[in-house]
């Protein structure tokens, strides 16, 4: 049951980016998107750098409505930005480690290395026709969406929400449910569009289905709840 659930979100993938590169119905989507689904967009904003990506909330503010909704995705998806989620992952494996299953810490290692691998490769070579907002009346270009396809934060937070499940498989529903908060935050807040989500939820499960069922807090029973 993996393996096609694997290859159809593979294929999905792909042929998002193909359509998210070349326009059309997706494209509409997002624009549509941009003009009534983001209360929390800055036009001014640009995708941003690796020091911000690494310090989410250094330039977080509060000065308006728009402001404090994206105060509020960043702290919701603080776990999810990529040195928090680096460190998580490398907690687990360290983790998983001293229990002696050396296995399953390569493997949760390697699922967070290689989804941010094709996210920055994603990003690097996927470029969408420009999207526009309207700032006093004046068509604005938003170069932040020009190479966001997939969603970095979107792929991470379903990955940890998969990390949580299988360590804490009690905790899995708590985690799941704070990954499908943080989808439509990130779309809210204008900081992806609907594509670059699809994207990244995509490509987590993917990689999510890759993964060998472990069990391995049921298997062993040395994962304590509480």
């Amino acid at each position: 049951m993996r393996r096609p659930l694997a290859l159809a979100c593979a294929i999905a993938f792909a042929a998002l980016a193909v359509l998210v590169a070349h326009g059309g119905a997706v494209h509409r989507i997002d624009a549509w998107a941009v003009h009534h689904a983001m209360p929390g967009l800055d036009p001014s904003s640009r995708a941003p750098s690796v020091g911000g990506s690494l310090i989410p909330l250094r330039h977080a503010s509060v000065d308006d409505r728009s402001s404090r909704i994206r105060l509020v995705t960043n702290l919701w998806t603080f776990p999810a930005s990529a040195g928090v989620s680096a460190l998580l992952f490398a907690a687990a494996a360290a983790f998983l480690l001293r229990r002696g299953d050396r296995t399953a810490a390569f493997v949760w290692a390697g699922l967070w290395i290689a989804g941010n691998a094709i996210e920055v490769l994603g990003k690097s070579v996927i470029e969408r026709p420009p999207l526009f907002a309207f700032d006093h009346g004046m068509p604005v270009h938003l170069p932040g969406f020009d190479n966001s396809y997939p969603s970095g934060h979107t792929l991470r937070s379903v990955l940890l929400a998969g990390l949580v499940a299988a360590l804490w498989p009690h905790r899995g529903r708590l985690a799941f449910a704070w990954a499908a908060v943080a989808l439509p935050l990130l779309l809210v807040a204008g900081f992806h569009t609907p594509s670059d989500i699809a994207g990244g939820a995509l490509l987590a499960v993917f990689l999510l289905a890759l993964a060998p069922d472990f069990r391995w807090a049921r298997r062993r029973g040395t994962v304590r709840e509480g």
